[in-house]
């Protein structure tokens, strides 16, 4: 549901022959107001629109199955810019010009008594006209227009009958659980190239949905012409470390803890920003501060956990294998699941651990997983670019230093300690996001406000 500073752009046909696009900015600057109940947001333009939209998905059998969000609601619409109130003003003169006439024509006859209540009843005929023109209730038929969520639910296949154990499958998928929720979790895999977009100035790719409906992406370099055919560093932002990577556990974090610790909760806690943290976080005050209204707060998961396989604990110099590596090198069985509660970075604390200063992170070795990286196995896929780049999932502790998930040059899933490999920050944008043009091409990617 929308928030201050969101937006919605709406294509109403007002009679059956008249077009309009109202961009509804719900800001309390711009005299909005707006309730919302049941389900149904209805927001209120003093002296401009009164506009109740009731959100529906619903489940298209003639469709392959696939959810819709863009069905018509008839509504009924107040609105000042009616086309009738032109005609409203002629018969308002009108009738004025009716009532000199009578008065002149009572003030010269016997009938003067008359003129006292034609003076009364002028003011209540131009009102009553008034008031009904401005105030009709004209039907009209509205919905979302072109919101990306759809484009991409538009292309989806079904199918996710997936061996994650090689990279096989081109298309956008539904994670499996999660075809009937209220929203399923779209993701886009293989050596695809429809899912390029253009926000905020910079490429972007599209990765997958979210189960809030929200499109996350990864940082995919600086657009040409509007096209975006970035490769190998062009696709990040720097390169650089991931930590401080001495050996210790704690030094897996997206925020870390207790070097030396004596326990596992010492040595995980989130007190020192990474390496990497710091440079995103700059990163984003520097050029996305300013659209932050039309990004979501996510979870970005860090995952901590300790494999079944594990000969240690997670703290101090113990060697320890994290349930990444497990699921990815061993099972290949990628899990959007984040287990601990602390893993999940997020900025606010009402859906994760709220140690987030902005919602903005890096993908997870198991989306990689989702889009066709295998572990140490040379992949073509869209998120291979010729130049390594870093995941947030942890690896292990071996007996050098603690590593951490890359995509490599050739695509594959590997490890890394210490190297200087690149940084391609990952944001969500809102459930309802809107494609000013573009169709997600390279050559033409989706372009968003």
């Amino acid at each position: 549901m929308n928030n201050i500073g969101d937006y919605i752009i709406y294509q109403i046909e007002i009679n059956n022959n008249t077009n309009h696009n109202y961009e509804i900015d719900i800001d309390k600057d711009n005299n909005i107001e707006y309730t919302i109940s049941n389900n149904k947001l209805i927001a209120n333009k003093k002296n401009t629109i009164e506009l109740k939209i009731e959100y529906k998905k619903e489940y298209d059998t003639y469709n392959n199955g696939k959810y819709n969000y863009n069905k018509n609601i008839v509504l009924n619409i107040n609105d000042t810019n009616n086309p009738n109130t032109t005609d409203s003003i002629i018969l308002i003169v009108f009738i004025l010009v009716i009532c000199i006439v009578l008065f002149i024509v009572l003030l010269n006859t016997k009938h003067r008594r008359y003129i006292v209540l034609l003076i009364l009843l002028v003011p209540i005929v131009v009102y009553a006209i008034d008031k009904y023109n401005i105030n009709i209730e004209t039907k009209i038929e509205i919905s979302p227009n072109n919101l990306l969520i759809n484009s991409i639910n538009k292309q989806t296949t079904l199918s996710t009958n997936l061996d994650y154990s090689t990279s096989n499958g081109d298309g956008i998928y539904i994670l499996d659980g999660t075809q009937n929720t209220n929203n399923p979790i779209y993701f886009y895999r293989g050596n695809i190239s429809n899912n390029n977009i253009i926000f905020a100035n910079y490429c972007w790719q599209i990765v997958r949905t979210t189960d809030t409906g929200g499109i996350k992406l990864i940082y995919n370099g600086i657009p040409t012409n509007n096209t975006c055919n970035n490769t190998l560093e062009l696709t990040e932002i720097t390169k650089n470390k991931y930590s401080e990577f001495n050996k210790d556990n704690t030094y897996m974090g997206y925020k870390y803890g207790i070097a030396e610790a004596d326990n596992y909760n010492d040595a995980h806690q989130n007190i020192t920003d990474s390496n990497i943290k710091t440079i995103i976080d700059e990163w984003y005050t520097n050029n996305l501060i300013g659209y932050s209204n039309y990004i979501e707060d996510s979870i970005w998961c860090n995952d901590r956990s300790i494999a079944p396989d594990s000969p240690g604990q997670g703290y101090g110099t113990n060697a320890t294998n994290y349930n990444g590596r497990y699921r990815l090198n061993i099972n290949k069985t990628p899990s959007l699941t984040c287990n601990n509660d602390n893993d999940k970075f997020t900025v606010s604390n009402s859906i994760g651990n709220g140690e987030l200063t902005y919602p903005i992170g890096l993908l997870t070795a198991d989306e990689v997983s989702l889009a066709g990286g295998v572990w140490n196995q040379e992949s073509i896929y869209y998120l291979q670019t010729g130049s390594p780049f870093w995941t947030m999932t942890p690896s292990r502790l071996n007996n050098v230093y603690p590593s951490v998930f890359v995509v490599l040059e050739n695509g594959s899933l590997y490890a890394h300690s210490g190297n200087m490999d690149g940084i391609r920050p990952s944001i969500v944008l809102k459930s309802n996001t809107i494609i000013k043009e573009g169709n997600g091409t390279k050559e033409t990617p989706y372009i968003v406000k």
